[in-house]
Order: structure tokens, then C-alpha cells, then sequence
């Protein structure tokens, strides 16, 4: 469950190794639990514990009993948990499968135009009447439009 915690004190241990790989350990001390360090990992990359301090508030912080020890972590409250995103992940899968059946019945579909020769189409342009090759034309000759 979700929380807020305020912190008292802050205790950074950089590059602890951990299953994951290393790993920024933080120990803090928060008004919520008194007289108990509860500590969490982060991704050396985020900086954001290096700005925490006495008075920082953490939002939505989940705190668990680990043993004798007290363990937290951020919570992202736009996370999705394991079924959810193998919902999503399906859901996406289903739609696809719509998507190539209907691709799949337009390939298989007879054609309207079964002539290869639409009409009013020229074939091939090269072979089209050009300069020296059009017919003589009066140059007094009335144009039907």
C-alpha cells in the first residue's frame, strides 16, 4: 500500500552490488517508523535520492516488513501490474490477428476490373505521337472547345 513518508535522515551507499547489478542502496530514517532505517535500491542513474533530505516528503512510497529489516520503494503510480500488461499485450495480439485476417481477404478477394487494357489508357508512352511524329495540323483549324 502506498504512502508518505518524511524523511529525518538519508544514508547513500553507492555501487552496492546486488543479483540485479550495482546498485544505489538508500537508508533513511522517516517520521513514520521512528527508530527504524528502511532501505531501497536504486538505478545508479537516478539522481533523484542524491536531493532528499530532513523534511523531504516521498509520495507514495510502499514500505514493507523484511525480517527485522524495513525495505522501501517509489511506487509509479501509472505502473501496470503482471496482468495487466499480459492483458494488454493479448489484446494487442487479438487486434493484429483481425488486422492480417482482413489483409488476408482483401489479398483473396476477385478483383473488380478483370480486363488487363482499362480503357482511355495509354500503354505505352513511348510509343505515343510526339513533335515531328504528330500528324499535320491546320494552324487555322477550329478547336472543338
Amino acid at each position: 500500500m502506498s504512502q508518505r513518508l518524511t524523511i529525518k535522515s538519508v544514508r547513500l551507499v553507492y555501487g552496492k552490488n546486488t543479483k540485479y547489478g550495482p546498485k544505489t542502496m538508500v537508508a533513511i530514517e522517516t517520521e513514520e517508523y521512528p527508530g527504524q532505517e528502511a532501505t531501497g535500491f536504486f538505478d545508479p542513474a537516478d539522481k533523484t535520492p542524491q536531493t532528499w533530505g530532513a523534511g523531504t516528503v516521498i509520495e507514495n512510497a510502499e514500505v514493507s516488513q523484511n525480517g527485522k529489516y524495513l525495505n522501501f520503494k517509489i511506487a509509479n503510480a501509472g505502473s501496470a501490474s503482471k496482468s495487466q500488461v499480459t492483458k494488454m499485450i493479448n489484446d494487442i495480439l487479438d487486434t493484429v490477428k483481425r488486422i492480417e485476417s482482413k489483409i488476408d481477404a482483401l489479398n483473396t478477394a476477385p478483383t473488380a476490373r478483370t480486363t488487363s487494357n482499362p480503357p482511355n489508357r495509354i500503354n505505352n508512352v513511348n510509343n505515343a505521337p510526339t513533335g515531328a511524329n504528330m500528324p499535320p495540323q491546320d494552324d487555322e483549324q477550329e478547336l472543338p472547345f
